[in-house]
């Protein structure tokens, strides 16, 4: 019965992006203006933990250097190693936040860990500069550091920065972007010498994705979810090395998830198989973040599905990008405000999501969350 439940819960969320999908006016989140460390000009979001803490980077009216700052209903400057810049680009359920840093009285950067009120200094592989870009619930990490010969992805742990490696050993360039909580790592590194492709690290072993486009073509992995899926971004079809989709590689089958009519990148991906990201439109130039279920196969236009205008955003400019879902199904971004301000928004759903613990065939919600939408539809013409 509770598998049932589940499932049902799962089907009915389903329906409700095709329905928005179809009638692209039906809203399934509410948003959040977050406002501005002191009268900014600039504030990026780029993660978010389980209880709704956000970490990321922006600059103050006092400030003309950009810090990691957190949000927890205010905001609160994380500050530097000493230096004049930081970045805060992950965080885990404890709260420790994770990023880079300029070191004092330098332009080199380290990657930092911070918790309890103290900004640590991570170390490098060698070379002069790394940077932390994820933390899992365990507390590990992943980045990317110079070695001082190249650049690769790394594990810190228990006081230790371990090297991940490259497909081409040694000499190659990798980056770690992102860590589940099993410790399966994503991120990049070079197939070959012409083409990077996202790639899997677990438990030493590195698992090449490969691309939408082939061998020759490029990909890069931006988030994992526990079920071992992966969300990025990838050259597609022949030709154009420029042109990128989304995508999502689940079940060892990396599936293009299409566009808003332009270029498309995803940037996260949760339990529920919600991913998350942005996209240029038809025109070539005005960027929206995008929204797609995986049970129900659908790319949402968020600015679709939630009352940006209402909340300050300027939408004439595009909208900017979404960059982390939460296992709640709040998405974090930024965008253009009414006042031409870079600032951050947190998008609630309406309806909470299910996780994935066992993987339904996108076909089977499909069929179902089709009879739930029509029945929708029905009620809501009958009401008109």
């Amino acid at each position: 019965m509770d598998r049932f439940r589940s499932f049902f819960r799962l089907c009915l969320a389903t329906a409700i992006v095709a329905t928005a999908a179809h009638a692209q006016s039906a809203p399934m989140f509410t948003v959040t203006r977050l406002g501005n460390l002191g009268g900014s000009t600039t504030l990026q979001p780029y993660a978010l933990n389980d209880s709704g803490l956000i970490v990321g980077y922006g600059n103050s009216s006092a400030q003309t250097s950009v810090h990691a700052f957190s949000y927890n209903g205010s905001f609160a400057d994380l500050g530097t190693l000493g230096g004049t810049q930081s970045r805060a680009l992950g965080v885990n359920s404890a709260g420790t936040v994770v990023g880079w840093s300029h070191l004092t009285g330098s332009t080199d950067y380290h990657a930092f860990a911070f918790a309890g009120g103290t900004m640590t200094d991570l170390g490098t592989l060698g070379g002069t500069l790394s940077q932390a870009n994820d933390i899992n619930s365990s507390g590990i990490i992943v980045g990317t550091s110079g070695t001082g010969t190249t650049t690769h992805g790394f594990r810190y742990a228990n006081g230790t920065m371990t090297d991940l490696g490259t497909l081409l050993g040694p000499t190659g360039v990798s980056y770690a972007n992102a860590i589940n909580s099993s410790g399966l790592i994503a991120g990049r590194s070079n197939a070959s010498h012409t083409a990077d492709h996202a790639v899997i690290w677990s438990s030493g072993t590195m698992l090449d994705l490969g691309s939408l486009s082939g061998a020759s073509g490029l990909s890069e992995a931006q988030g994992i979810n526990d079920l071992g899926w992966v969300a990025g971004n990838s050259t597609f079809g022949a030709g154009n090395v420029a042109q990128r989709h989304a995508f999502l590689y689940a079940n060892g089958t990396m599936t293009d998830l299409g566009s808003l009519g332009g270029n498309s990148w995803a940037t996260d991906v949760n339990n529920a198989g919600q991913v998350v990201g942005y996209s240029y439109l038809a025109n070539g130039y005005t960027m929206h973040p995008f929204f797609y279920d995986y049970a129900a196969s659908a790319m949402i236009d968020l600015t679709a599905v939630a009352d940006f205008a209402s909340a300050g955003f300027n939408l004439a400019y595009g909208l900017g990008q979404a960059w982390d879902i939460n296992e709640a199904g709040q998405i974090i971004g930024w965008g253009i405000t009414t006042q031409f301000t870079y600032e951050a928004f947190l998008l609630t759903p309406l309806v909470a999501p299910t996780p994935l613990t066992s993987v339904p065939e996108p076909s089977t919600c499909a069929a179902l969350a089709g009879v739930l939408a029509l029945g929708a539809a029905a009620w809501r013409r009958r009401l008109a």
